[in-house]
């Protein structure tokens, strides 16, 4: 019987029988073998490394009208920036996230906007929808979710973690020289999430998710100011403000990692780009722009947003330390795709 394996520059994921036939790649034996640690610079492994851009069922969710080809290559590309279907990070401040968009299931949910992670919503959704697959991949080997947490019930026993408990049994065993050296541990607690992230039905499930995800974030409508979080806005939204597949790749791109901060963050963009082009009220809404209008002034929103989101800017709510990075390799992608 040959088992599958698969390898990439950042790490290794490898399938054993360990004395067992390996039935349907899902049978007790296998292992998730990849970088582990405690809050660091985290890297994804892609285990088979099927990309959302290899994803083989788009032309379907095209034809029923479930996505367009535009949204095909805004998820495609953001995507890029997060993980294969299979990828696993198990390596920063969170208990671990996964597949495409890197949902998270969070190590502390008490108190926190979005409770337990959004990959409880994801997998609660799995579950209700495919209890017979849920089953097979995680319920057997002892994964479950409540209405905030992920719960783990070590198989064999009574021994239940969740929360800051899961987090230390995610990463057992993980020392110092571990993290220093970034050396590769194997898990077989992780490895039915990597096995989950290669069915086609839970792959299916990422990207109706991915694309709701791009539905929701040009939904979004800029704020006003940004003294605060719930601050008033404007009426339009950020589909106004960016109608090319670059300017929604990088709202995209915002959303799945600081959905609170795309409409402060787009607000500062706009009334940067206001100031800086002494536009006009009539011209300070984006539903009011010509085809020459939005030719001059959405590129340069564009120029103003990207880098903007990140926290090194000293804008208040600050996304990320990597927000201007990512902007960079959002170009890199389109560029390398003969689109900009």
């Amino acid at each position: 019987m040959v088992y599958p394996k698969s390898s990439s520059k950042k790490g290794q994921l490898r399938f054993k029988p360990n004395g067992q036939p390996l039935l349907e790649g899902n049978e007790p034996g296998f292992l998730y073998e990849g970088h582990m640690g405690r809050r660091a610079a985290g890297q994804k492994k892609a285990g088979r490394s099927l990309k959302l851009n290899a994803y083989p069922r788009w032309d379907d969710l095209i034809v029923n009208g479930v996505a367009t080809a535009a949204e095909r290559v805004v998820a495609s590309i953001m995507a890029d920036n997060e993980g294969a279907f299979d990828s696993i990070n198990a390596w920063d401040d969170q208990i671990l996230s996964i597949g495409i968009m890197q949902k998270t299931f969070r190590r502390n949910p008490t108190g926190i906007i979005g409770g337990g992670g959004e990959l409880i919503q994801q997998i609660t959704e799995f579950k209700r929808d495919h209890r017979a697959l849920f089953d097979r991949f995680l319920g057997q080997y002892g994964w479950d979710v409540t209405t905030r947490r992920a719960v783990y019930t070590e198989p064999g026993t009574n021994i239940i973690y969740t929360e800051e408990e899961l987090f230390e049994k995610v990463r057992e065993g993980i020392t110092d020289e571990n993290i220093k050296h970034k050396t590769k541990k194997r898990s077989t607690l992780l490895a039915p999430f990597v096995l989950l992230g290669q069915n086609e039905i839970f792959q299916d499930k990422q990207v109706q998710d991915f694309i709701a995800r791009l539905h929701q974030a040009l939904a979004v409508r800029p704020a006003l100011n940004t003294s605060k979080l719930n601050a008033p806005t404007y009426s339009f939204t950020a589909a106004d403000c960016f109608q090319s597949s670059l300017g929604q790749t990088i709202v995209l791109d915002h959303s799945v990692n600081r959905p609170n901060c795309v409409g402060p963050h787009i607000g500062v963009a706009l009334r940067q780009l206001f100031n800086e082009l002494s536009l006009p009220l009539a011209k300070q809404d984006p539903r009011q722009w010509t085809a020459a209008d939005r030719l001059r002034y959405e590129p340069r929103l564009i120029e103003i947003y990207g880098p903007l989101r990140d926290t090194r800017q000293g804008i208040w709510p600050p996304m990320y330390s990597k927000g201007g990075s990512r902007y960079t390799a959002i170009l890199a992608a389109f560029r390398a795709r003969g689109l900009l």
